[in-house]
């Protein structure tokens, strides 16, 4: 099941559904804080600063930030507007 947020104006996809046999993770949050990306996954919470993420975000309009789609499986993000994509492994790997 998909809904729609909309955050200053923007509409985001969050995928929330529940966490099936296919699925990696559970991806409930996604929104940026001044210069860090913040995710909800698996009801823990992933703080990355946003330039050891990725170039492209870190020079990315905030329309352009916020416009992701969630993978299905919930492996990964994707932000089609810049063609930048992040796996949740690696986030996991650089969150604070």
């Amino acid at each position: 099941m998909s809904s729609y947020d909309f955050i200053f104006g923007l509409k985001m996809q969050i995928v929330n559904e529940p966490k099936s046999n296919n699925k990696v993770y559970n991806i409930s949050d996604i929104h940026f804080d001044n210069d860090y990306l913040i995710i909800k996954v698996d009801n823990s919470i992933l703080k990355v600063k946003i330039s050891e993420a990725s170039n492209k975000l870190a020079k990315a309009s905030e329309v352009d930030k916020n416009d992701f789609k969630i993978s299905p499986s919930g492996y990964g993000i994707h932000w089609g507007r810049l063609d930048e994509g992040l796996s949740i492994n690696g986030l996991l790997k650089m969150a604070q």
